[in-house]
């Protein structure tokens, strides 16, 4: 009531009616579209989930039979190609409202200067606001408010644009939620995710002396890269305190003294390796093991993320190409971030954020304080993301800045006549929100620069003109990440914290680049691994690690081989898209007859000049099925053959197109659609249908068809009538192997269906071959 009453008067409304009037997200909806994904914006080159049975999402209705589903099936226009670029309303009129400056780049200039010092201007009107706001400031909140900023201000711009996190000035002030209830903010997807314990319930004293001697444990058997982690997640912590993020270091009975007995639970730190410093060690960032502690089980939580993701850069080139088609103007990248972004951001539960360290410089454990939160709190996801969006909307309607973020990463992409105009107003943003962006620093403020570097994938816009955008993965983390599994795989032992690190490493550096599902049946392997060893009583080794068996070695050798041969992912902006061609295949099993087991493949090409329709009935040899594990029901991993066998038949038909593929067993199509069977025979087949893809650039959309639908069931049952009435080919099934499976996909299918390397492609390589080996090196 207090707050509400604060941002409240004739000042105050007039400052509102004032940033009102500065918006100029003309034509986009007031308010915000709350997403229903996981992704907020980009260039869309894969599928989600397809849409199921009784659903109004299908293509074409499941209640037409064969020749009613072909009628609208062939002149069907594939998602893909119809929403590969997909943009929130506000980032289109920030790419109209700078495209209107073309011609007069000094006034896009002059407006959003003109535009900051409106800011200035209603800042100086809302300071008394501010002093009033100040008064109802926590300590932990005081303290951290170690810039120049206006909670007023960014209130009013909140009220401006019908910001629907209503209570985010409140957290400003008070915190935000570490443990209990986390309420909705309007600003990400609804997923319920309910606290599984109560933190005011949990014994905090027995738990607190575990993890002190825990630490003295490791402290006292540390090997030199063990202690090599402790003293930098030493110095790190010490270094946070002389900044004023974190307050210690104290003994158990201090932290009693400011928190009460038994009040507060410890997050033991750990270590995370990011790759090596500029002398050759190792690089750790101190995390906190919110986890462990049940920290994290003690938070209710009714939304998860959206995020934007590396095509940002190249959705924005795209919508310039919208606005003004043919003619896109030379563009360039800049990128931002914040520094120790969660640390920043006042927490409403000091008692749930205490840290435990083995500080080297002690010698013995201590405890430090924060004001703000945890790397390791999920808390600290939802609470730094409400930032996040709410600075990229502001730039957006109010400035016309075509920016996007990610957790801290900012990043602008506009015409070169409007840099650096816009990186300008997003550092006044941040600013006033009293979280300034780092300047200065060579790798957190990058200035505008037709190709840069955006979460791990550098984008280049230097042929925009021409309508060519390239992405192409990092090579530093690239050889970061093959070494890393070079040294796993000597060691013969693995931790499993260690793998999941690596597939999220693994998903941002094949699918961020373009690379849509590749891979990605291979780290489902991988999650599958870690999950059985949660649960089996195998024994571990010294380490704490599990010895490395066949399916992970192969998978882990898979992305070994594969990550080096990633090349650059070209978009062409200008490209017109070709007709789709249209599958539809099938299969068939009845165990006990004398051809048990059969599949069915019709291919509809407009563009095919010799026939437009092909088909294919065959029956599977006994020799592949062998290759299956047994099991009394093959028709699901049979149905997966199918859809494979049409891509391995006549893998050159499908270069460069868009596909519309019909398969009619849901469990079939949704581990081709995802990349992924939990089947290990099927994950296979899944695996090397998404290596042929990436080589040859197919996109598929993948849809559900019912069978009485299905025009592929005649030929899997080897029913030929129909298609030969429509002029129908014949044509042999190649089938796929299933010992070309994971890094022998590579050879089979990723290198054989992959354009020949140009010297460009042969420099990139030696390249990135001597990061490898200076990696090597330095991790000896």
């Amino acid at each position: 009531m207090a707050i509400a009453a604060i941002l409240s008067g004739d000042v105050f409304n007039k400052c509102v009616e004032d940033l009102d009037a500065m918006r100029e997200d003309v034509g986009a909806p007031r308010g915000y579209q709350q997403p229903t994904t996981g992704r907020l914006q980009g260039a869309f080159e894969k599928q989600g989930i397809p849409a199921m049975p009784h659903t109004p999402d299908l293509l074409v209705s499941e209640r037409f039979f064969i020749e009613k589903h072909l009628e609208q099936a062939l002149c069907a226009e594939s998602p893909i190609a119809m929403g590969r670029f997909a943009a929130a309303d506000d980032l289109k009129a920030a790419v109209t409202w700078v495209s209107s400056f073309r011609s007069n780049p000094a006034a896009l200039a002059a407006s959003r200067a003109a535009k900051r010092t409106m800011v200035h201007s209603i800042r100086g009107r809302l300071a008394g606001h501010d002093r009033q706001l100040d008064r109802l400031r926590t300590p932990a909140s005081r303290s951290l408010a170690i810039s120049a900023g206006s909670i007023a201000t960014i209130a009013a711009f909140m009220r401006a644009m019908d910001w629907p996190d209503t209570l985010f000035t409140v957290c400003q002030l008070i915190g935000f939620p570490a443990i209990g209830n986390y309420p909705r903010t309007g600003i990400f997807r609804e997923v319920e995710r309910p606290a599984t314990h109560t933190f005011g319930e949990l014994h905090h004293p027995p738990h607190n002396l575990r993890v002190e001697k825990n630490l003295r444990s490791i402290g006292a058997r540390a090997d030199a890269r063990t202690r090599e982690e402790l003293e930098q997640i030493t110095r790190k912590t010490r270094a946070a305190v002389g900044k004023g993020y974190e307050f210690g270091p104290f003994t158990s009975d201090e932290v009693d003294g400011r928190l009460g007995a038994g009040k507060w639970r410890a997050l033991q730190a750990f270590g995370i390796c990011q790759g090596t410093n500029s002398d050759g060690k190792p690089k750790w960032r101190r995390c906190d093991n919110a986890k462990a502690s049940l920290t994290n089980a003690c938070l209710s939580t009714h939304e998860t993320l959206s995020c934007e993701d590396a095509s940002f850069p190249c959705l924005v080139a795209y919508l310039f190409g919208a606005v003004s088609p043919g003619d896109i103007p030379s563009m360039s990248i800049c990128t931002d971030d914040v520094e120790m972004a969660y640390r920043r951001m006042v927490c409403e539960h000091p008692e749930a954020t205490v840290v435990a360290i083995y500080d080297t410089v002690l010698g013995d454990v201590a405890y430090y304080t924060m004001p703000g939160h945890n790397f390791g709190l999920s808390a600290a996801v939802l609470s730094w993301n409400r930032h996040t969006q709410l600075t990229a909307c502001i730039a957006r309607r109010f400035f016309g800045c075509c920016v996007g973020g990610y957790f801290d990463d900012f990043c602008t992409a506009e015409p070169c006549y409007a840099a650096p105009t816009g990186k300008t107003c997003l550092r006044l943003i941040q600013r006033t929100l009293h979280i300034p962006l780092v300047e200065g620093d060579d790798c957190k403020d990058i200035p505008f620069r037709p190709s840069n570097p955006f979460l791990g994938v550098i984008t280049d816009l230097s042929r925009v003109a021409q309508g060519i955008v390239v992405m192409r993965p990092k090579p530093e983390r690239i050889a970061r990440i093959v070494v890393a599994i070079e040294i796993a795989l000597e060691s013969g032992a693995v931790q499993c914290a260690w793998l999941n690190t690596l597939c999220g490493k693994l998903e941002f550096v094949c699918w961020s680049s373009g690379y849509s599902r590749l891979g990605r049946a291979a780290i489902a392997i991988i999650h599958a691994w870690v999950a059985a060893r949660r649960y089996a009583k195998e024994r571990r080794s010294a380490d704490g690690g599990y010895t490395i068996d066949g399916e992970l070695r192969a998978a882990l050798l898979f992305f070994m081989q594969l990550l080096p041969m990633l090349k650059p992912r070209v978009f062409n902006l200008y490209r017109k898209r070709k007709p789709a061609i249209v599958v539809y295949t099938d299969a068939m099993y009845a165990a006990g007859s004398e051809v048990p087991a059969r599949i069915g493949v019709v291919i509809y090409d407009p563009l095919d000049p010799e026939a437009k329709w092909r088909h294919a009935s065959a029956s599977v040899p006994a020799w592949l099925m062998a290759k299956f594990a047994k099991r009394e029901q093959y028709i699901g991993v049979l149905e997966t053959l199918a859809g494979v066998a049409a891509y391995t038949s006549r893998p050159r038909q499908f270069k460069d197109r868009d596909v519309i593929h019909f398969v009619d067993n849901v469990g079939s199509l949704v581990g081709l659609a995802k990349g992924y069977s939990r089947d290990l025979d099927s994950g296979r087949l899944v695996h090397i249908f998404h290596a042929i893809a990436a080589a040859s650039s197919t996109n598929v959309w993948f849809e559900y068809v019912p069978s009485a639908a299905n025009i592929a069931d005649l030929p899997s049952r080897d029913e030929l009538e129909l298609l030969l009435s429509k002029g129908s080919v014949p044509f042999a099934v190649k089938w796929p192997s299933l010992e070309a499976a994971w890094e022998q996909s590579l050879d089979s299918f990723f290198i054989k269906f992959s354009a020949k390397p140009s010297r460009a492609d042969l420099r990139r390589l030696h390249q990135l071959e001597e990061l490898i080996e200076a990696e090597r090196i330095s991790m000896q």
